[in-house]
């Protein structure tokens, strides 16, 4: 349902401490550990409601393909089928991206991992919904938006870091 997958973006409320007079004692977690933990399971429960919709409706990609790595659920692969009528046409390109404990509040880190001669391999990109650029991140994009952004930028000219410059078009392929 279309409100429940906001409703479960929203950060928990914070907890409330209790101090005990006269034992100087306190109950109840700390902040720093209760923010933590509930800020992972929001990470879980927001990846795999992602992930949910990503296999029901598997054409939002547009023609690029993700996978969760079976050992780190905070990291992600994906393909880009290089898109006909460009010069990566008939290219398979391979990608990671790793999320933090703290998405969705905090962007992931996107890498190449194939050469491709648009972006330098295994380095971060410099992208605005990538950890680059934290000021520009917007909890409410998704894995989907994140996958499709970097199959937009992958298409561009744009200079950035991590961006090859003076590549031929056949060495893109």
């Amino acid at each position: 349902d279309f409100f429940e997958f906001y409703d479960d973006m929203r950060p928990p409320p914070p907890k409330k401490k209790s101090t005990s007079t006269g034992t100087g004692t306190r109950t109840g977690r700390s902040s720093t550990a209760s923010s933590s933990s509930s800020s992972n399971k929001l990470c879980y429960q927001r990846l795999a409601k992602e992930l949910r919709a990503i296999e029901q409706n598997p054409e939002c990609l547009q023609g690029m393909h993700c996978a969760v790595n079976p050992d780190n659920f905070l990291e992600w692969e994906y393909l880009l089928i290089g898109a006909p009528d460009t010069v990566y046409a008939g290219g398979v390109y391979h990608g990671r991206v790793r999320f933090t404990k703290d998405y969705p509040f905090k962007p992931p880190s996107i890498l190449m991992t194939t050469p491709n001669g648009r972006f330098e391999i295994n380095k971060r990109l410099c992208l605005s919904i990538s950890d680059y650029h934290p000021e520009t991140w917007n909890p409410l994009w998704s894995v989907s938006t994140i996958l499709l952004g970097i199959s937009s930028f992958f298409y561009e000219d744009s200079h950035t870091a991590g961006a090859l410059v003076g590549v031929s078009d056949e060495d893109k392929r």
